[in-house]
C-alpha cells in the first residue's frame, strides 16, 4: 500500500489531547463485487490522511488537499464521482465544522484508494452519531448536509456508515464510491518525459 500523508495545520484539543485517539478506520478492506468487479480489484492502494481544524477554512483546506490527491493518483477530477467524493467530503467536514467544533477542535480526514472505490471519511470526537433529515429546518439553520450525501451516494452506487469510536466518544462519518477514472488510469500507459 501506497501512504501518502498531507498535512494542515489544526489546534489541539482543549484539553490538549489528540482528538483522533482509537477512531475506527474507514477502510475498504477487500473490493466488494457490487462496487468493482472483481477483474479491476487489483489495482495499487492510495492513501491521504490530514487534519483540519474546525473552523469555516477546514472545508476549502479539505476540498483542495483532496484534489490534490485525486490528481496525484491520476484521477479524472472532471468524472462525476470523483466530483461527488468532492462534494460529500465538503458537506462532511462543514458538518463537523458546524457541530463537532464543541467538543473538539479538529477532524481527521482520509481518502484512500482501493481498487475502483474511493473511501472519505471525516471523524471527531462529538458523540452524537448524526442522521440525514427528512426535510430541511424550517427556519433556514441547514439541514440539507447529510441527506445531500445520502442521495449523492446512492446516485453514484457507493454507501454510507457512521462506525461509532470504541469509547463512544466520537464518529467517523464514512462514504464509499466507485470512480470508474480510477479503471481508466490503471489502464492508461505511464508517460515518461524526456529530459
Amino acid at each position: 500500500m501506497t501512504m501518502n500523508t498531507a498535512s494542515i495545520a489544526a489546534p489541539p484539543s482543549a484539553d490538549g489531547a489528540p482528538c483522533a485517539s482509537d477512531r475506527p478506520r474507514c477502510e475498504v478492506k477487500e473490493v466488494d463485487d457490487d462496487l468493482c468487479p472483481a477483474e479491476h480489484a487489483p489495482l495499487e492502494s492510495q492513501l491521504v490522511a490530514f487534519q483540519v481544524g474546525l473552523v469555516p477554512q477546514a472545508v476549502a483546506q479539505a476540498r483542495s488537499a483532496a484534489r490534490q490527491a485525486f490528481t496525484a493518483w491520476n484521477l479524472d477530477l472532471d468524472d462525476p464521482a470523483v466530483d461527488t467524493a468532492i462534494v460529500v467530503l465538503s458537506e462532511l467536514v462543514t458538518n463537523a465544522v458546524k457541530h463537532a467544533r464543541l467538543l473538539c477542535k479538529v477532524a481527521d480526514v482520509t481518502l484512500e484508494l482501493v481498487g475502483c472505490v474511493l473511501s472519505v471519511s471525516v471523524h471527531d470526537r462529538h458523540p452524537y452519531r448524526p442522521r440525514a433529515l427528512p426535510a430541511p429546518h424550517s427556519d433556514g439553520r441547514g439541514g440539507r448536509g447529510l441527506a445531500l450525501v445520502r442521495d449523492l451516494v446512492a446516485e453514484a452506487g457507493g454507501r454510507t456508515s457512521v462506525p461509532i469510536d470504541a469509547d463512544r466518544h466520537g464518529k467517523s462519518m464514512c462514504v464509499e464510491i466507485p470512480i470508474r477514472s480510477a479503471l481508466l488510469a490503471a489502464e492508461r500507459p505511464s508517460v515518461t518525459r524526456a529530459a
